[in-house]
């Protein structure tokens, strides 16, 4: 984000500031849309590739819980407690 917002030339904050804007006014209205144009690509590709991840470690996950409890199922005996468990 903050190198998003770094990208933004300085002459944009000075314009906003010489146009009458408070500091809070000149970045919500004109450096942050700018910045936010530069920050989207990163942005989305780091989403895409946190979701990648998620699902495939939650499968990982679920395989070891799954085969846990078929261990436990195997030793004990019991066939609806392990799978509650898991």
């Amino acid at each position: 984000m903050r190198s998003g917002i770094m990208s933004v030339d300085i002459g944009q904050f000075e314009a906003g500031r010489s146009l009458g804007l408070n500091y809070r006014q000149t970045m919500k209205l004109v450096i942050i849309p700018q910045a936010v144009k530069n920050i989207l690509p990163a942005l989305l590709n780091e989403f895409i590739s946190l979701l990648k991840e998620t699902s495939i470690s939650g499968y990982i996950g679920m395989m070891d819980l799954t085969k846990g409890g078929d261990i436990i199922r195997s030793n004990t005996y019991e066939a609806f407690i392990p799978l509650i468990a898991v």
